[in-house]
């Protein structure tokens, strides 16, 4: 099997834990990465201008969006809005929970 199939890329992958917010990579990447959070930039455009300050020329920006595969009972009327001012998560509100 070519080493570019090689499913074992620990040695390879560096995934950073942290605020992402504002995050640019001193170094520069071949992938940058969102998956389901850009939110944290405020939407995709920002999301995409922050993740290519930290890509390499010819990089791949890869990024993914949760979604509801049907609505969510509640939630809408609940008037809740999902980010806190520390940037946090809501947890989902469901109706009739307390």
């Amino acid at each position: 099997m070519p080493s570019h199939a090689d499913p074992y890329v620990a040695d390879r992958v560096l995934f950073i834990h942290g605020d992402a917010a504002g995050y640019v990579s001193d170094e520069k990447a071949d992938v940058a990465a969102c998956v389901g959070a850009t939110w944290i930039a405020r939407g995709v455009v920002v999301t995409i201008e922050l993740l290519a300050r930290s890509l390499r020329t010819g990089g791949i920006i890869l990024i993914g969006e949760p979604y509801w595969r049907q609505e969510v009972p509640g939630y809408a009327e609940s008037g809740e809005n999902p980010i806190q001012p520390d940037n946090s998560l809501n947890p989902t509100p469901l109706r009739g929970a307390a």
